[in-house]
């Protein structure tokens, strides 16, 4: 028996596994940063300790502020602004 079958098993395999990665990772509210997938909002819950009221507040005060950001920009200057009045 020839390996042909067990090798396009294997390719769709990780078709799969590549689809479903990229697929997870389109479905989060990411930023691009160099190249680079980050998710801002995770990263203001979880300095903000799981408070997502506070979370909420921090955003809607930077939209405020400049009511042309975008969630996800106004969510990285809500945890720019955090990490610089906790220091």
């Amino acid at each position: 028996m020839t390996d042909i079958p067990f090798f396009f098993v294997a390719l769709a395999i990780i078709s799969l596994i590549m689809l479903f990665r990229w697929w997870r990772t389109r479905t989060k509210f990411e930023t691009r940063g160099l190249g680079w997938r980050v998710g801002v909002e995770e990263d203001l819950v979880c300095a903000c300790h799981g408070d997502k009221p506070m979370v909420e507040r921090l955003i809607q005060y930077e939209i405020d502020r400049k009511p042309e950001l975008s969630r996800t920009v106004a969510a990285l200057m809500a945890l720019s602004r955090l990490r610089d009045d906790s220091r």
